[in-house]
């Protein structure tokens, strides 16, 4: 989001699209880790509450073993395939050198990013959360400084952007991975054995971020190909603003989803049943505060959230962005919730209902609506999809949360 902010004003609506073309691979990245990382720190969590310490360090040291070799494997095989990934994403003739500029460096630092996110889940969970959201602030300052320095006032574009970014989340590694020196730490690095059972049950458990955060990749490329056919790189770039702000809430939101989440484990894990629904209430009632207060900053001043990511001379991008505003809002009622569920549902060790709910908001429902509602509203029918995915979503989830709070209960 930093990235776009500082590219959207500096370079222009073009850096603005290419930024957005590789959503995808870094929502493979993303799938990565929180299946590893969610999967795991709940599992080492329920272990944690139970007083079983030696089996929460097992699946610690067994989760970042994995998360080593894929994220060196991924970054590889992303290197040596860089331009037909470009390609698959849908870069046009005006955006491919720069969506290869940006990727290339970016994928360098794809463990970096890794490592620090799935450790950051599991010293949360060990009793450090103060510590995980400074590594995540301090990540963030650096970012900003950089993109500040390699942007601004040293020019390099893309390229600057990438190097910010993949320094940033280098800052987030160093700083978490301090904790294993930690005397009062639970989770300790422990020999490997070849039982790697548990590791499989965690990862099953994850499947839910897993689902999540691969169908908004899917979801990101089909909504950038509507796009770039129906408004080329305008249309692109003006979807990407809209998804920036709705970020900055879902951001949010996922912070309200991951503090949820390590307490309902060890409360499930203790056998406090009547504590984790308190800690359902307190994320939902945050999340909705958040969405209400997003929802009055878009339909109050929203040319000042556009004007964010571009220069007022991008007339035709900033004009798409309004429109899509102005049908988009409602979307934030319900996102989330959704999102907290779906988190709930994994810390209840349900990785069914979990991922029904995390497929629905962020593949099925829509991706079936943004390619058919055009077909009968047009440019209408973008705007609305995401908005009534939504809703949909919420209904089931709500559904899905009576159907395993009650097996819970039995």
């Amino acid at each position: 989001m930093i990235d776009a902010m500082f590219l959207g004003n500096f370079v222009g609506a073009a850096a603005l699209a290419a930024v957005n073309l590789t959503v995808p691979v870094s929502a493979l990245l993303y799938a990565i880790t929180y299946t590893l990382a969610t999967g795991g720190s709940v599992t080492a969590g329920a272990h944690l509450g139970a007083g079983r310490d030696d089996e929460a360090s097992d699946v610690f040291t067994k989760i970042m073993a994995l998360s080593f070799t894929l994220s060196v494997g991924l970054s590889i095989l992303a290197w040596v395939f860089l331009d037909t990934l470009v390609a698959l994403l849908g870069a046009n003739e005006e955006l491919t050198s720069i969506v290869s500029e940006y990727l290339g460096i970016l994928v360098f630092f794809a463990p970096g990013m890794i490592l620090g996110l799935t450790m950051h889940s599991f010293i949360v969970v060990d009793g450090r959360p103060r510590m995980g959201a400074a590594a995540l602030a301090a990540s963030a300052v650096v970012n900003v400084l950089l993109d500040w320095l390699l942007i601004v006032e040293l020019e390099w574009g893309m390229r600057g952007a990438a190097w910010a970014t993949g320094i940033a989340y280098s800052a987030t590694f160093l700083i978490v991975i301090t904790h294993l020196f930690y005397d009062a730490a639970r989770l300790k690095i422990k020999t490997i054995h070849n039982n790697w059972m548990p590791v499989a049950k965690a990862a099953l458990n994850g499947i839910s971020e897993f689902t999540n955060e691969l169908s908004v990749g899917l979801t990101t490329l089909l909504f950038n190909w509507i796009m770039i056919t129906r408004l080329g790189t305008e249309g692109v770039a003006a979807f990407t603003i809209v998804e920036y702000i709705l970020w900055m809430a879902v951001m949010i939101c996922y912070g309200f989803a991951g503090a949820v989440q390590p307490v309902v484990s060890k409360n499930l894990g203790a056998g406090l049943h009547h504590r984790m629904r308190t800690f359902l209430d307190i994320g939902l009632i945050a999340s909705v505060s958040v969405g209400l207060l997003f929802i009055a900053a878009l339909l109050l001043v929203p040319e000042f959230l556009v004007y964010l990511f571009l220069d007022e001379a991008e007339a035709s991008t900033v004009a798409i962005a309004l429109d899509f505003i102005a049908f988009f809002w409602p979307a934030l009622l319900f996102i989330g919730m959704n999102i907290v569920l779906t988190a709930y549902l994994t810390a209840l060790h349900k990785p069914f209902e979990s991922s029904v709910t995390a497929i629905l908001r962020s593949l099925i429902l829509p991706g079936l609506l943004v390619y058919f509602l055009p077909q009968y509203w047009g440019q209408t029918g973008i705007y609305i999809a995401v908005p009534i995915a939504e809703f949909l979503t919420f209904l089931i989830a709500l559904l899905l949360l009576r159907r395993a709070s009650a097996a819970i209960a039995a």
